[in-house]
C-alpha cells in the first residue's frame, strides 16, 4: 500500500494466546528479512492484543524501530 509492506496476523479467535508467539515468530522470521526491510525503517504494529504486542517484541529484539498503535491497551484504566 502506498510503496509500504502490510501483514496481518489476526483472526486467531480465542486462540490468540497459545498462537502468539509462533505467529509473531513467524512473521519476524519470514516477512522481516534484512533484504526485506532494513532495520533503520520504522514498522507500525497495528492492534496491542497478545500477538500484536508479542510481534512487536520481537521486532524490537531485531534491532527494528516498532510503533504500536492501538485503540484500547490490554488492562488499561480509566481515570
Amino acid at each position: 500500500m502506498d510503496g509500504k509492506s502490510v501483514y496481518h496476523n489476526y483472526g486467531h479467535g480465542g486462540g490468540g494466546i497459545t498462537l502468539s508467539y509462533g505467529c509473531a515468530d513467524q512473521v519476524v522470521s519470514n516477512l522481516f528479512q534484512p533484504d526485506r526491510v532494513p532495520k533503520g525503517q520504522k514498522i507500525a504494529v497495528l492492534g496491542a492484543g497478545i500477538i500484536g504486542l508479542t510481534t512487536a517484541y520481537l521486532l524490537t529484539l531485531q534491532g527494528y524501530s516498532v510503533n504500536i498503535y492501538y485503540d484500547t491497551f490490554p488492562m488499561e484504566t480509566s481515570t
